[in-house]
């Protein structure tokens, strides 16, 4: 067994001791480097470790990829148009037509000579976010390399994650789990506590203090000024083909303290919930993000969305639309402004509770958010328009085209209870333990390194016996 590992900002330590670790169990491994950075902090730790950069590669070869290879491509990968696959890099779309063209075959090249030499037979990661990745998927399947990334779990510990092997971070022990329903009375009583626990309102109780301190001004505003001149002596902010960096980090300095102006600017397009009304629940998602550009392609232009949604729930029913309070400023203040534009959407303040807001909707329609698993503990019903984790449960509509299915709002299908149980008791087993939360103290320690490399063995061992049965 081989393991390529993604080593890019943010997960290089925790990969490069996951490395050392399978190399003393004897099992080989190599790294894939974002930038000659990356590359450093993995040999920092593990000194004879074995790398490739994707950007020194893209430098070398940037010449030689040309829009006449496009066509080669697109017919040796027919899974996916691959315009389709590269609009799901929150970045690289911000290049012009020639560079897009060249970054696109740059990094299908790029895995294919990777993938050629080393022959691995695991790709580690975590979930699809950049078309890195997702060009390192499809390469993977024309060379038998499995993807496997992480995911960190949802309303449970941070220590507590689960795999998944393609692009829509899809939790296949979790459906085989559900399909099984082989559980005992303890998990079954778990279980219906983690359900009520929702029910009875502590996880939006946990959630209060923040939104008490939503329009509050945070010392990490003033932190930014320090961080801009930092970045401005920062390289990486002027290599075009380190495109992660490129411009970003001084951009992203700036866009913070805008944010917060804009929140407060914005705050006269929200309104109170008015009791007694009905309504269908639609939170809006932070974007750019992997949430909607490679899991709910269709509909990641959250306007048009909106638009259709307006024009297709049922007459007696409104449209509540909420940001989430995190995100406040984030969205350009015309989002709001086209908002108002509808007489059935009610733009809700987003300090006001979300858990309060599912319990009193007729029905959540989400493309791939959590508050979708929250409207399922709750009992009430759920729209998706996406790919995410938990979609396969019976009881979740999905919805590929909201025009041609309009139908399927009214009369929003409810929640069979038992089968509510059996999905938590296959969700909460389906959890490995172990830190996939980058902002934790323990994902970079040893002990965590040591048991995330062990669970990807044990899912490697798991798909080989499974293949034999």
């Amino acid at each position: 067994m081989k393991v390529c590992f993604y080593a890019r900002a943010g997960q290089t330590k925790l990969f490069a001791k996951m490395g050392l670790y399978l190399i003393s169990k004897e099992i080989d491994c190599f790294f894939v480097c974002q930038d000659l950075s990356e590359e450093k902090k993995v040999k920092l730790l593990y000194q004879d470790a074995k790398t490739y950069v994707l950007t020194e590669f893209l430098r070398k070869n940037w010449d030689e990829f040309d829009i006449e290879c496009l066509a080669e491509l697109q017919h040796t990968y027919p899974h996916v148009n691959l315009w389709e696959a590269f609009y799901t890099d929150r970045v690289l779309i911000n290049y012009s037509y020639e560079e897009a063209i060249k970054f696109l075959i740059g990094h299908i090249r790029f895995y294919e000579m990777v993938f050629n030499i080393e022959k691995p037979q695991v790709f580690y990661n975590e979930a699809i976010a950049l078309f890195s990745a997702y060009a390192a998927y499809l390469v993977g399947i024309k060379y038998d390399v499995r993807y496997t990334g992480f995911i960190v779990s949802r309303d449970l510990p941070f220590e507590k994650y689960f795999l998944h092997h393609d692009p829509y971070q899809t939790n296949d022990m979790m459906i085989s789990l559900f399909q099984k329903g082989d559980f005992n009375e303890y998990e079954i009583h778990e279980a219906k506590e983690y359900i009520d626990s929702y029910r009875r309102g502590e996880v939006d109780r946990t959630h209060r203090q923040v939104y008490e301190v939503g329009y509050k001004f945070k010392s990490r505003y003033l932190r930014q000024i320090g961080f801009f001149i930092k970045e401005l002596f920062d390289l990486r902010n002027y290599d075009r083909i380190n495109y992660l960096y490129y411009r970003r980090n001084i951009k992203l300095r700036i866009d913070l303290i805008k944010t917060y102006i804009r929140a407060f600017r914005q705050k006269k397009y929200f309104e109170e919930p008015c009791e007694g009304e009905q309504y269908y629940f639609y939170p809006l998602h932070y974007q750019p993000e992997a949430s909607t550009l490679v899991c709910a392609k269709k509909y990641e232009k959250q306007l048009f969305l909106i638009d259709q949604l307006a024009k297709s729930i049922p007459i007696d029913s409104l449209l509540y639309v909420k940001e989430h309070y995190v995100y406040l400023g984030h969205k350009p203040t015309q989002f709001y402004k086209s908002l108002k534009g509808y007489p059935n959407v009610r733009l809700i303040n987003p300090l006001a509770s979300t858990h309060e807001l599912i319990k009193k909707s007729r029905a959540v329609i989400t493309l791939t958010g959590t508050v979708g698993f929250e409207s399922l503990a709750l009992g009430i019903p759920v729209f998706v328009l996406g790919n995410v984790f938990y979609d396969f449960f019976p009881n979740v509509v999905k919805i590929q085209d909201v025009f041609n299915q309009k139908e399927r709002f009214i009369e929003p299908e409810a929640i069979d209870e038992q089968n509510l149980v059996r999905f938590i008791c296959a969700y909460r087993k389906s959890m490995i333990n172990g830190c996939a939360h980058a902002k934790s103290s323990l994902f970079e320690s040893d002990i965590n390194a040591k048991i995330m490399a062990e669970a990807l063995l044990a899912d490697e061992a798991s798909k080989h016996s499974s293949m034999i049965r």
